[in-house]
């Protein structure tokens, strides 16, 4: 039986038009059973929050007043049927399917020929598109229904052994797709997402791995699996140079299979959206700019009933484009579009309250590197008192410290010094370790003493110089500290600096 909280979200995720087809289907009822069913859909859909009280009340008069639980459950099972006739078109999976059910309904009213054409059609579709599970299937019934042939002739014979053979080129295809599926999933769970990482047991399966070419798989969703591994390995083995060149590869499969942009969707976007930041990250500013471009076709291209995932994109959309100006250094004359993005922010809080904490931390980190320490401070103000309970504790703490160097660009020494000493009362009381927290606030703590310009250049210089800031690995959507540094040291704001160093290596 579906839960009531799964009922909730399933109507809550419905969009007008799909609402209305589930109606429509609905209606073709006219008993008071199917009238109820509606009202119970409509009850539940106008609820912010699911109420199981409030639901009894509604429906006390409606033909399964005493029977809820059970009701629910075929309401929720009646919009799945809905939903699959409605993207039945648009499903490949629903359509060989479809060509499945009338291959059966055909052989069972002994209409042998035309099973076997409607067979190749469903084969040609399954192969093409790799679903190689229907492929599978397709075979299973080619051979089922020459062997019900009464007259078999020799195109029947020439065909049934065809099928045969065929059948070992499908196990062979499901098999390498398989065996990448387990090989990822014992990578990137028992290898990568451990802390004996660097043990020889594991370095062997990670080598082995990295030694295999994609060129060589059977099929273009296990070349994808296979290179989306091997992202991972570079990004655990902090490569970004490789695991740019990886995905690029993998952008390649994705250009060239036209069908699994639409099949894999969500892959496809994150494709896009990886291969951008690592664009970025290596500052391969024209190829992020493309890569972003492409990733705003696809949200673009998404249906209005896909509204959940069409703002979730366009979220991740948002903050390649914010990272792309940060890291640019173009934020001043992007002032414009940079508010386009915040007026969206409301929405975003409401339905993805974690992508929206990430996007006002990036419209935050932009207005600090333009210089606009004011609305930075109460961004981050914003986030820590809304979020606080919300947030990892590494997330926290990165706030707070930017908080504090907030105060300081704003000259507001006596929140600074209250906020380290807070900051520091609060890290005493924890276990783990803090060493960059704490050196960080020292160096913090320290500027405080300082009045002279020069002073606090040569404070800033000489912790620049230091281990922890030379040992820092920046991502592009990260604060990133030693341009802050180089920023004090030539007084200027870190817009300027991220410009120097874009045009000193464009040249």
């Amino acid at each position: 039986m579906s839960s009531s909280k799964e009922l909730f979200k399933l109507i809550q995720s419905l969009s007008k038009t799909e609402k209305a087809y589930f109606k429509k289907q609905s209606s073709f009822g006219t008993g008071k059973t199917d009238k109820g069913y509606l009202k119970l859909f409509d009850v539940i859909a106008n609820m912010n929050e699911y109420d199981e009280a409030m639901v009894v009340k509604k429906i006390k008069n409606s033909a399964f007043a005493g029977y809820l639980p059970t009701a629910k459950n075929q309401l929720f099972h009646s919009i799945l049927k809905a939903l699959r006739g409605y993207y039945v078109s648009g499903s490949i999976d629903l359509q060989l399917q479809e060509i499945l059910q009338e291959v059966e309904l055909l052989h069972n009213k002994a209409l042998m020929e035309s099973g076997l054409r409607i067979i190749a059609k469903g084969k040609k579709l399954a192969l093409e598109r790799e679903r190689f599970v229907f492929y599978l299937q397709f075979l299973d019934w080619e051979q089922r229904i020459i062997s019900s042939i009464n007259a078999i002739t020799n195109t029947h014979k020439y065909l049934y052994e065809k099928s045969l053979k065929e059948n070992y080129r499908a196990i062979r295809l499901c098999t390498n797709l398989l065996e990448n599926r387990e090989m990822s999933h014992e990578v990137v769970s028992n290898v990568l997402r451990t802390n004996s990482f660097h043990t020889d047991e594991k370095q062997q399966i990670v080598k082995a791995v990295l030694a295999r070419n994609h060129v060589n798989e059977l099929s273009a969703r296990a070349k994808i699996i296979l290179l989306m591994t091997q992202k991972y390995i570079y990004d655990r083995l902090n490569e970004p140079q490789k695991g740019y060149e990886t995905l690029t590869a993998l952008n390649k499969i994705y250009e060239d299979h036209a069908f699994l942009q639409k099949d894999q969707q969500q892959r496809y976007f994150n494709s896009l959206y990886q291969t951008a930041l690592k664009a970025l990250e290596i500052h391969e500013f024209s190829i992020a700019a493309d890569l972003i471009q492409k990733a705003e076709n696809v949200v673009a291209g998404l249906s209005n009933d896909m509204v959940y995932l069409k703002t979730r994109f366009k979220s991740h959309v948002n903050n390649l484009v914010l990272s792309n100006y940060i890291v640019s250094g173009s934020v001043p004359e992007k002032s414009i579009e940079i508010n386009k993005i915040e007026t969206g922010m409301p929405l975003l809080k409401k339905n993805f309250n974690e992508l929206w904490i990430h996007t006002i931390n990036l419209i935050s980190y932009s207005q600090f590197t333009s210089g606009d320490y004011k609305k930075a401070r109460k961004n981050y103000y914003d986030l820590i008192n809304e979020t606080e309970s919300k947030l990892s504790e590494t997330n926290l703490f990165k706030l707070k410290l930017l908080l504090i160097i907030a105060h300081y660009e704003l000259n507001d020494t006596d929140l600074m010094e209250h906020s380290i000493k807070s900051f520091l009362k609060s890290l005493s009381k924890k276990e783990g370790d803090f060493s960059f927290e704490l050196q960080l606030l020292g160096f913090l703590k320290g500027l405080i003493g300082r009045e002279s310009k020069s002073e606090k250049t040569d404070h800033f210089k000489k912790f620049g110089q230091s281990a922890l800031i030379c040992g820092l690995n920046i991502k592009p959507m990260e604060f990133n500290y030693p341009v802050w540094i180089e920023s004090k040291i030539k007084h200027v704001t870190m817009n300027e600096v991220f410009k120097e160093n874009k045009n000193r290596l464009s040249k």
